[in-house]
């Protein structure tokens, strides 16, 4: 039993640590990065995380385009190309191809856009 112990220990450990290396890279030379849609009581939940992760907003609701007051968004195919953050600055955003995920109460977050 000891031995088992150990090893899911090192495997934790391993596993953190990678963890901790791929929440650095989010969005690299982008200050924030927008995920996608999340399920919160039946309407959708949108988060804004800054490039390591942390959170910097969320907004609930049925349409982030219209309805939000702090997203844009693009001609089909559709994306966030703007957010307007608490303090009135415009940020500019594009799509994220790298499939890289940042998480919260939700759960794991994929991220849809960076944004500068």
């Amino acid at each position: 039993m000891n031995s088992l112990t150990s090893i899911m220990k090192i495997v934790m450990v391993f596993f953190l640590l990678l963890c901790a290396s791929t929440v650095n890279a989010v969005c690299n030379g982008y200050s924030l990065a927008i995920g996608n849609r999340q399920d919160w009581a039946g309407r959708g939940s949108w988060t804004v995380y800054r490039n390591d992760c942390s959170v910097v907003t969320s907004w609930v609701g049925n349409n982030p385009c219209t309805d939000s007051g702090i997203f844009s968004c693009s001609p089909a195919p559709i994306h966030f190309n703007q957010f307007r953050d608490a303090a009135g600055t415009m940020h500019y955003c594009v799509p994220e191809p790298a499939r890289e995920a940042c998480g919260n109460a939700l759960g794991p977050d994929i991220l849809s856009v960076c944004c500068y």
